[in-house]
């Protein structure tokens, strides 16, 4: 416990609902409270039921509700760590000294005080068995200073604060010494220490250090007797074991060689090895036996007073047989002969209190891997889980900060966690990277826990269904149970939250995978199929049968223009054993059957398909051909259908458009995703199409335009290379407007890279000697241009003040016949009460109706649910600061993607952010993924996700995932900021529990108006 080096490797029912309660509504995109006020209803809200979930509660006046979470202290004695400062102390410092201790255990919130009374077989009590402590006294058995009894006023002081104490003992350790200061002379020791007394039992070990020796009867007897002497005289509260039992491995030269030294105890074990053959099991159990003695003195004298014991992390490293934690580090159970499982199968212990001081990142022990696998160990058995942080870590770790929030936080979920206890007195006192103001804000409100009640719930797995085909080689279970009924998985416990919920994560085999859940004593089969499921069939589908004579045009699916010699696919579909033919500008193409169609039926449908080539055209013409007549015929029956239009390009032919609808995507390709095109265009934007098909026009600058968002011009209209007159950069309103002068509405693409905002301009005289006249603005410090590679393009460089001052862009040609492009500046807050006031925010609550999104743990509540839960709170809160709020969703409906975005570009916002649940494929590993994390892909939603994200994951105390650029469809508007906010893993069954809660859905939601508040703040520096 001392010596950081050492350690450092070192439902359904209980949930009883969070239901969500809507009033119905209309329309996918509504500002729902103003029209609810307006009928004299109130807009709606989700109603988030109670769970058995920690909550505040007093126990009384001046009294510590015994259920109440642990926030303990560990204050060391041992080398005058914590307390004393230092030895010879007089009475007076003494005192003042625990006055601080106290005073700084009020200020941050601790309620329980782990008092080291016993560091080296010495006392910081009055004590008949051990001597006063030489780090009390400076001499070892040397009197008490004026009589004062350090732990005799703690424990008067304490209680009069509310405050708990656990008397500390280390129960084997007789010396302090090192490998360079060796303290293992028993003569040293003071004339009546035992193990000076007592020849033989204190045995020297090669890390300079004497230890008792735990095999011997006696010894163990005197440790116990000790312990008794302390609850006899003194009112603790407790008394806790640390991790030190035989002594951690040393090594030491031997022959040359660094081997680990043996512990000297062979001639005890030849005298009381109590049948025995197994020198490691012997020590076990002697350390079991005083343990087991240990707890059953302290209870026979004071039924009251809890008994626990600190252990090392890790019990032992699974090896797929022993039932260990899936880590790699020391293990307590072969290298010190520490068996915790014995003492809570046992039940000789109270509380466990396993050293976990390492981070959620530890490669060799990750925090929640081995905080599920203790709190599994102890689930059913009555022994209460706590968890020791190293907090004395914050002065060595990289960027601590939120750590210790983050492992509290994930350990308050666990179903028999029951607090915390921190050893690092000094980092918190010197509140080391904020460490105090994070134990502040954990300890601001009390939380009561109480044993699992029974719910009834039956074991349910929410996810993979069972049967399912998993495509890989291992996969994830989860689910729910009655948290008072034990479940193990394959044999083994499960790690299970306060509410039930649980996680798997498991190997396949290929093919059948019969998997065992043992439940409340009964064995439950569940299958899970590794590979891809068979197809079942001949592979074969019987044709349709039309029902009558008709015909169906499929190619071309729609107009076309293009050059001469182009060979185009005609196919119709016509009842089987048709003539059919295709008549294009008067010549006849007979088409064939592709296949002879199986089934029954009079008209099973058949596919028919012939070519038919563009013929020649002379240059600069467009040669209509007029649609295409498709007939089919069978015996006396015939059918005919008129298809898409045809028009020859001859060289150099073209046709004029123009763009009549904004936003108008402007693709590389037919078939290209929008986040590599180019900027959406606006209306009144002109070019040349060279060529029409698959619904588009290709436009002469290269990207291609549906044709509903374009309209042909008269064929004698001139859209000419433009000239650019002059280019001017300055503030308009709350903009700053790039201004092109140019005798058309050219069209142009932007983007930001490398920390400059680059605009192409298209269709331009490339020859343009001008500079880019630019005035001060908020924006960019420098501005540039040079020629591009493509032809008749040159692109504008604007260097941005910082990447982070960017909000969006739109386009947009002016009465004058000028080509702009509007930048939003940045905007400053308010005064007074209401600081969004004039700001419209767009909030998207992710899913809902026929989509629920991501399954969790119960699946009564998934992703949607969950997504409009914190939505409605984020809008409430946003609302109350001044804001215009407007939502894709109020209540639980469908809205499809489409919808959600044409809105949004109707509405243009100040910001958009989208409210989503994280999930992972079966085949991840959801028990160790967790977190936060905030997307954006148009550059202008940089800042607000960073905002945002900061916000809500302080809330939630989660770890946040750096926020990260990603292509999402609601997140790539260019005109204003959008972010997406996945607030946690549904599928983190410990973020699930939190998110559950009426308090993490109310934090999350006002964490989100807290980032939009954060976010205006944030611009503040570059409105000057």
């Amino acid at each position: 416990m001392e010596y950081p080096e050492l350690l450092s490797p070192k439902l359904t029912s209980l949930l009883l609902c969070v239901m969500i309660l809507l009033t119905a509504v209309s329309g996918a995109f509504a500002a729902c409270a103003d029209a609810a006020a307006a009928d004299g209803q109130q807009p709606a809200v989700a109603r988030v039921e109670p769970i058995a979930y920690p909550v505040p509660e007093q126990g009384g006046e001046g009294i510590l509700n015994p259920d109440a979470e642990v926030r303990g202290i560990w204050i060391a004695s041992v080398l005058n760590i914590n307390f004393p400062s230092e030895p010879g102390l007089s009475a007076e410092r003494l005192i003042a000294e625990l006055d601080a201790i106290i005073e700084n255990c009020m200020k941050n919130g601790f309620n329980t005080i782990y008092f080291q009374v016993r560091p080296t077989a010495d006392a910081l009590y009055q004590s008949t068995l051990f001597p006063t402590s030489y780090y009390l006294t400076g001499k070892q058995g040397q009197a008490l200073a004026g009589g004062f009894d350090p732990l005799a006023y703690l424990l008067e002081k304490a209680h009069a604060r509310n405050i708990r104490v656990h008397a500390w003992v280390n129960p084997l350790r007789v010396t302090s010494g090192t490998t360079a200061k060796p303290q293992t002379n028993i003569a040293d020791l003071a004339a009546n220490h035992p193990a000076r007394r007592n020849a033989g039992w204190a045995i020297p070990y090669a890390d300079g250090k004497l230890y008792f020796d735990a095999g011997i009867p006696e010894v163990r007897q005197y440790v116990i007797d000790g312990v008794a002497e302390i609850v006899r005289n003194y009112d603790v509260d407790g008394i806790i074991f640390d991790d030190y039992f035989y002594p951690y491995p040393t090594n030491t030269t031997v022959n040359g060689k660094s081997v680990v030294a043996e512990f000297a105890d062979d001639a005890t074990f030849a005298s009381f090895n109590r049948g025995f053959t197994d020198k490691a099991d012997w020590r076990r159990d002697n350390i079991n036996q005083l343990i087991e003695g240990t707890y059953l003195t302290i209870k026979r004298l004071d039924a009251e007073c809890e008994f626990g014991v600190a252990p090392f992390g890790i019990w032992q490293n699974d090896d797929g047989e022993n039932g260990g934690s899936a880590s790699s580090g020391l293990e307590s159970y072969h290298k010190i002969y520490c068996d915790p499982l014995a003492w809570i199968k046992g039940g000789y212990v109270d509380y466990i209190a396993p050293q976990i001081y390492w981070r959620f990142t530890t490669t060799t022990a990750p925090y929640d891997v081995i905080l599920r696998w203790w709190n599994a160990q102890v689930d059913g058995t009555g022994v209460d889980l706590l968890i020791s942080h190293g907090v004395y870590n914050y002065d060595t770790w990289s960027d601590p900060e939120g750590e210790l929030s983050q492992q509290i936080e994930y350990a308050r979920s666990e179903l028999n966690y029951r607090g915390s206890i921190h050893y690092g007195y000094a980092a918190i006192e010197a509140n080391s990277h904020g460490l105090a103001d994070e134990l502040r804000a954990l300890h601001a409100e009390q939380i009561i826990y109480t044993d699992p009640t029974s719910t009834g719930a039956p074991l349910s797995i929410a996810s993979p269904a069972n049967g399912a085909w998993i495509d890989g080689d291992a996969t994830y279970l989860i689910g729910s149970s009655d948290p008072a009924k034990p479940l193990l998985f394959e044999g083994r416990p499960v790690s299970r939250t306060k509410s039930g919920y649980f996680s798997v994560y498991t190997a396949l085999e290929p093919g059948e995978n019969r998997l065992t859940f043992t439940y409340d004593g009964k064995d439950l089969p569940y299958v899970i199929n590794s590979g891809t499921r068979p197809s079942s069939g001949t592979g074969q589908t019987a044709a349709k049968d039309l029902g009558s004579f008709k015909l169906t045009v499929t190619a071309p699916t729609a107009d076309l223009a293009a050059a001469a010699k182009t060979a185009v696919t005609l196919s119709c579909t016509a009842p089987s054993g048709s003539t059919v033919k295709a008549v294009v500008n008067g010549i006849s193409v007979t088409l064939k059957a592709t296949a002879t169609p199986t089934g029954s039926g009079n008209y099973l449908a058949a596919t028919y398909t012939g070519t038919y080539t563009l013929p020649a055209a002379s240059d600069g013409a467009v040669v209509d051909l007029g649609h295409v007549i498709f007939t089919a015929t069978r015996r006396s029956e015939s059918a005919t259908a008129s298809g898409p239009r045809l028009r020859v390009m001859g060289k150099d032919a073209v046709i004029p458009v123009e763009v009549t609808r904004d936003s108008s995507e402007m693709k590389l390709g037919y078939d290209t995703w929008y986040y590599d095109d180019f900027t959406p265009q606006v209306a009144g934007m002109r070019d040349y199409a060279v060529s029409q098909g698959n619904g588009y026009y290709k436009l002469r600058v290269a990207g291609y335009i549906r044709e509903e968002n374009l309209r042909e011009l008269p064929a004698d209209t001139k859209i000419d290379i433009a000239e650019i007159n002059r280019i001017t950069v300055a503030v308009e309103g709350g903009h700053t407007v790039i201004t092109v002068n140019a005798a058309e509405n050219i069209p142009m693409n932007g983007y930001v890279e490398d920390g400059k905002f680059y605009l192409s301009l298209y269709n331009v005289n490339t020859d343009w000697k001008g500079k880019i006249e630019m005035s001060a603005n908020p924006l960019f410090t420098a501005a540039s241009w040079a020629k591009s590679t493509k032809a008749n393009s040159i692109k504008l460089a604007l260097t941005l003040r910082d990447v982070n001052n960017f909000y969006g862009f739109e386009f947009d040609y002016d009465a004058a016949g000028r080509t702009l492009v509007r930048l939003r500046n940045p905007s400053a807050l308010a005064s007074g009460s209401q600081p969004l006031t004039g700001k419209v925010i767009a909030l998207d609550a992710g899913h809902g109706g026929s989509d629920s999104g991501a399954l969790g743990a119960w699946g009564e509540q998934n992703e949607a649910d969950l997504n409009l839960a914190i939505t409605l709170v984020a809008a409430r809160a946003l609302r109350e600061l001044g804001a215009e709020v407007v939502l894709t969703r109020d209540a639980d409906v469908t809205v499809v993607m489409e919808d959600r975005l044409t809105a949004l570009d109707r509405l243009a916002p100040d910001l958009s952010i989208s409210i989503h649940q994280n999930s992972m494929a079966y085949t991840s590993d959801i028990t160790r993924v967790r977190g936060l994390i905030g997307l954006y892909y148009a550059d202008a939603g940089k800042l607000l996700t960073e905002c945002v994200s900061s916000a809500v994951s302080g809330a939630l105390n989660r770890y946040e995932r750096t926020p990260t650029e990603q292509r999402l469809a609601l997140c790539r508007n260019a005109r204003f900021p959008s972010t997406l906010i996945e607030v946690g893993f549904i599928t983190c069954v410990e973020e699930y529990e939190k998110m559950m809660s009426p308090e993490a859905i109310t934090a999350a939601g006002e964490a989100v108006a807290q980032g939009v508040l954060n976010y205006y703040a944030a611009q503040a520096k570059w409105l000057s």
